[in-house]
């Protein structure tokens, strides 16, 4: 699953995610392609996502190169899903 958002020529992929039980077996980048594609079709200019580990192969494999690291800080009790 994921979503996608643009605005002038630019593409943000977010939170592509593959269930654990169907990873390894080319749906993560069956949907980025088409993804690029779509995005491509429509007049991007660049696509842009932020990588888990996981996912970095997929997308290396499919031509997105690093241009940055993101550093993400937290407090105690704060993380994500905390209430």
């Amino acid at each position: 699953t994921g979503s996608a958002i643009g605005n002038e020529g630019y593409v943000g992929l977010i939170s592509i995610v593959t269930d654990p039980a169907f990873r390894r077996r080319g749906y993560g980048s069956a949907l980025v392609s088409f993804s690029i594609d779509e995005a491509f079709t429509n007049d991007a200019k660049r696509i842009f996502l932020h990588s888990s580990e996981q996912g970095y192969g997929v997308y290396e494999a499919l031509g997105f190169e690093t241009v940055e690291h993101l550093c993400i800080f937290g407090r105690a009790g704060h993380e994500a899903g905390a209430h």
